[in-house]
């Protein structure tokens, strides 16, 4: 028992030693065609295995928006672009999520 305790408590701090959040939250917004482009800075060694999974949008602090993912888009960022609504003095928000754990947001006030 003890033995079992002692291995899963160092899986479970490797796991945590490679987990950390994306290192910043780039936002760009076309008003024209309403897309959002996202663009989540996280290197990783294997963007099949250690990915952000998950970006939640929201917009004037309203959920509007989530969008899942089983892989990220290269070895260096998880990058997407979605349509939304949003108008000027609008107030987007982009919260991240890594798989192996740690959250990153960035926000972005429409112009």
């Amino acid at each position: 028992m003890k033995k079992t305790l002692i291995l899963l408590f160092a899986l479970f701090s490797v796991n945590l030693f490679y987990a950390h959040s994306a290192k910043n939250i780039i936002l760009t917004f076309d008003e024209k065609n309403s897309e959002l482009s996202i663009d989540a800075i996280h290197k990783v060694s294997n963007e099949k295995k250690h990915y952000i999974n998950q970006f939640i949008i929201f917009v004037n602090d309203k959920q509007i928006f989530e969008k899942k993912y089983n892989l990220q888009t290269n070895k260096d960022e998880q990058k997407d672009t979605v349509k939304i609504e949003a108008k000027a003095g609008d107030k987007i928000k982009v919260n991240s999520n890594c798989n192996l754990g740690g959250k990153k947001s960035g926000e972005l006030l429409v112009k």
